[in-house]
């Protein structure tokens, strides 16, 4: 008899926790669409901010770019939908990019490094610096930025304390590290 009045004990717990996260993320979903700042790279004043967002990550442009097959694949194999993955690739493309790292814990000077889970703000502080001892340009894609609390809270703080180009597109991130690029955050729809 213990074990089910335990069991039934967790199920209303579970089921708080769901609904807070399912009404977190509509209302984070709401609160994005109506302060989004910069609607199709409007207001971008930063022409490296600005050519990517109009060569490589509006669909409209006719500019032909070749596909890493593998970063799409591995993209599809996260639940991620195929415009999403086209987006990633077309970035990857443009950029000029040769490789791409998928474990952030194994991180070896890649261009691209795709998080697509939680990362603790100790993870991204150790991170961060491993990729600005780098001295190059890389960018990195954070999946999920409004879809718990936590990762929410490591956006935040991303923000606050690291110096990089942000490109918030509420499903995904894309932040860039170069010394030579003023730190800006731009808050998307495309």
């Amino acid at each position: 008899m213990r074990v089910f009045g335990r069991m039934r004990a967790a199920r209303p717990a579970r089921l708080k926790q769901k609904v807070e996260n399912d009404v977190f993320k509509r209302y984070q979903k709401l609160r994005y669409m109506t302060r989004v700042k910069h609607w199709h790279g409007r207001d971008v004043h930063s022409p490296f901010a600005y050519g990517l967002v109009r060569e490589a990550l509006m669909d409209r442009r006719e500019t032909p770019f070749r596909t890493d097959r593998g970063l799409y694949e591995w993209l599809r194999g996260q639940g991620i939908s195929s415009r999403k993955c086209m987006k990633i690739c077309r970035v990857y493309a443009f950029l000029g990019y040769g490789s791409y790292c998928t474990d952030y814990v194994r991180y070896a000077g890649e261009d691209m490094v795709l998080i697509p889970g939680y990362i603790s703000e100790e993870q991204l502080e150790r991170l961060s610096e491993e990729i600005e001892a780098c001295g190059k340009r890389i960018c990195v894609v954070l999946f999920g930025i409004y879809r718990t609390l936590p990762q929410h809270h490591v956006w935040h703080y991303l923000l606050r304390n690291v110096r990089c180009v942000a490109m918030d597109f509420y499903s995904f991130a894309l932040l860039f590290f170069d010394r030579e690029l003023n730190p800006q955050y731009y808050k998307m729809k495309l």
